[in-house]
């Protein structure tokens, strides 16, 4: 069978974080890593649960709850999958994020879907310990210039992938992942090879593959992959 997408990112390089996971049409599927992979600590599942049900509560009654796909654990417990319409922008995303954990690293009193005709394990909760992830993960969110993201990446040699930067080392609008193997031209510059595109106008979707390097959060995306 063919190897799904989120098994072909390099775990063994993967670090706490959020990062673009993959696109799919005008959806995007988030990667709120909050554990180091294999790293031998992991989210409990009583603090897993609860930290779904208030993440899901929260972003659902969001501003932009109306973007909002599904949010939901990642089996392996190291974080979970947020995936909005690609309506919301990258800067957006990361807000909704950082307030979703504020509201739950502050939150008290009974968690939201824990009668027992509302939740098929309604026992198995922690609140406490969803509170210390959040805050826990709030300090990595955090970090970061004004936009949220400082560093620039390239693709790995080819034959190789490795994990995305995450979100909150990268200037807003920099992970745009496009067809192909290698980065695109500087901001301002046409696309060097059209391939039934139209130079110079705008390109989002398709396989997570290219890497488009920014230096600001307000530029326009003017090129287009080969």
């Amino acid at each position: 069978m063919k190897t799904i997408a989120s098994f072909t990112v390099n775990h063994d390089t993967l670090q706490k974080g959020m990062y673009v996971s993959r696109i799919d049409g005008d959806v995007v599927t988030y990667d709120i890593r909050m554990k180091k992979p294999n790293g031998g600590d992991y989210l409990p599942n009583p603090v897993l649960h609860s930290f779904e049900h208030l993440f899901a509560t929260f972003a659902r009654n969001h501003a932009l709850g109306e973007q909002v796909i599904y949010v939901g654990p990642m089996g392996c417990r190291t974080g979970f999958y947020l995936l909005l319409r690609d309506a919301v922008d990258r800067q957006q995303a990361l807000d909704l994020v950082r307030e979703s954990f504020r509201f739950i690293a502050a939150f008290e009193g009974e968690i939201p879907g824990t009668q027992p005709r509302e939740c098929g394990n309604y026992r198995e909760h922690d609140l406490a310990g969803a509170k210390a992830a959040a805050a826990d993960m709030l300090q990595v969110l955090a970090t970061g210039a004004p936009c949220g993201w400082t560093t620039k990446q390239t693709p790995e040699k080819k034959g190789k992938r490795r994990a995305f930067p995450p979100l909150q080392e990268r200037n807003a609008h920099d992970i745009i992942p496009c067809r192909g193997r290698r980065v695109f031209p500087p901001v301002g510059r046409r696309c060097p090879r059209p391939r039934g595109h139209t130079a110079g106008t705008k390109h989002r979707r398709g396989p997570a593959l290219w890497i488009r390097e920014r230096t600001t959060c307000t530029e326009t995306e003017t090129a287009c992959p080969p």
